[in-house]
């Protein structure tokens, strides 16, 4: 910056008339300084480390590994010194990489010295000529305006790195909670599709697809990338009935792929032969209608192995952010009680028989809430957000006294949890 500073200093106050009949430096050829301004000595007509003919090597900007401003490409001054910001590298008036636009010397019906055709000052401040202005002042704003141009390149540099975080966490984001799952759990359907678009690798690409719907069914019901599909971006459980439906009608197309060759062939057995080409077609086509069904068989087989793997999120925890008491769904649990006991409670339906989507229909959000949570407060629940506790302290009938009653909730209440909480 000092290198900078003096060679700037050295030119305002070098800049003598040289006659009528020059525009140039006859050492060096400059248009900014006269003859004998020349920085240069007799040897020499150019500074030795950047090739600069308006400056002396010793009074180059520039250190020993660099030779030119890395941001706009000048020689005249070292990349900390540049004035343009990240998104210029040049003045947007006359192309000149020594100043910015706002310090630019010329008008606005011009864009370089008339007398000499520098860009770098105005013609009446020009060095050549019988016209021009003796040692004109240094500009006193030149420290203010670096100053400022360095505040507001190291606002843009911020701003830039903050888009460019934001931008990066959302295509992560959308990577892994959208793209990958989708395509995974879809892998089977996406590769029946290119068994059928390229013939020639078809049975390859089938039996890629069987091993991606069994990666399909191994992922669904170890609750691996389909629940955090479901929790963070779709909020519904039956987009991933419908991922097993139509990747099932895919696994049934592939099977048959695999095994046409064969079917082929037992068209081509001898008549003698015909009962067993019979035998082998129903067993071909067993095997089609297995490949095709057996994705839906597992996926309800456990009372759905989804909904089991991913009870955090469809039936919820018994309030709002408590993850310390997961429900999970216990054959041994207690029965029902009876239509005729004395249930407490705004909602006792909820823990006497299955409720149906008609009893949900048009209950608002708070009342889905409270009927939810009046199961687990029935069982002695100890809730643990404000709301709710403020709440059941309300009931006379509430007792707390467990920190968690999955295993005193029976199956009628189990199942109507996980309703209500999908209406919510």
């Amino acid at each position: 910056m000092g290198k900078l500073k003096t060679y700037q200093s050295k030119q305002n106050n070098k800049k003598n008339d040289m006659g009528l009949f020059s525009s140039k430096c006859d050492n060096c050829g400059s248009t900014e300084h006269s003859t004998s301004d020349c920085p240069h000595g007799i040897f020499s007509s150019k500074c030795a480390n950047c090739g600069s003919i308006d400056h002396a090597t010793s009074d180059c900007p520039h250190g020993i590994f660099s030779s030119k401003c890395s941001n706009c490409g000048s020689t005249e001054h070292s990349t900390s010194d540049c004035p343009h910001g990240i998104f210029s590298s040049k003045c947007a008036n006359c192309g000149s990489t020594e100043h910015s636009t706002s310090d630019c010397p010329h008008g606005i019906f011009s864009s370089k010295c008339a007398n000499c055709g520098s860009k770098n000052h105005s013609t009446a401040d020009c060095p050549q000529g019988m016209f021009a202005k003796r040692n004109p002042p240094p500009r006193q704003e030149t420290s203010t305006s670096s100053s400022s141009s360095d505040e507001s390149g190291c606002a843009t540099m911020i701003a830039w790195l903050v888009g460019i975080g934001i931008v990066v966490f959302v295509v992560v984001w959308l990577a892994v909670n959208v793209v990958l799952p989708v395509a995974l759990l879809n892998s089977a359907l996406a590769l029946t599709v290119l068994a059928f678009i390229f013939k020639k690798y078809k049975t390859l690409f089938a039996f890629l697809a069987l091993i991606g719907g069994g990666y399909m069914l191994l992922d669904i019901t170890n609750g691996w990338l389909s629940v955090n599909f479901v929790e963070k971006v779709v909020k519904n459980p039956d987009w991933i009935s419908a991922f097993v439906y139509i990747n099932a009608a895919a696994l049934g197309l592939c099977a048959w792929l695999l095994i046409q060759p064969i079917w082929l062939k037992t068209e081509q057995m001898e008549p003698t032969e015909k009962r067993k080409s019979l035998l082998l077609k129903v067993a071909l086509i067993l095997l089609v209608a297995i490949a095709t069904a057996v994705a839906p068989v597992i996926y309800h087989s456990v009372r759905n192995p989804f909904i089991q793997k991913s009870q955090n999120y469809i039936i919820g925890d018994e309030i709002e952010g408590d993850t310390d008491a997961p429900v999970n769904i216990l054959p041994n649990s207690t029965d029902s009680p009876s239509p005729n006991s004395n249930i407490p409670g705004m909602f006792p339906q909820a823990s006497m028989r299955l409720l149906t989507s008609s009893d949900l229909n048009e209950m608002s959000k708070q009342d889905l809430k409270i009927m939810r949570n009046e199961i687990f407060a029935r069982h002695g629940y100890i809730f643990k957000t404000s709301d709710m506790k403020s709440y059941f302290a309300t009931q006379s009938w509430y007792q707390g006294q467990y920190d968690n009653v999955n295993s005193l909730l029976s199956n009628i209440e189990q199942q109507n949890i996980a309703l209500i909480k999908r209406y919510e």
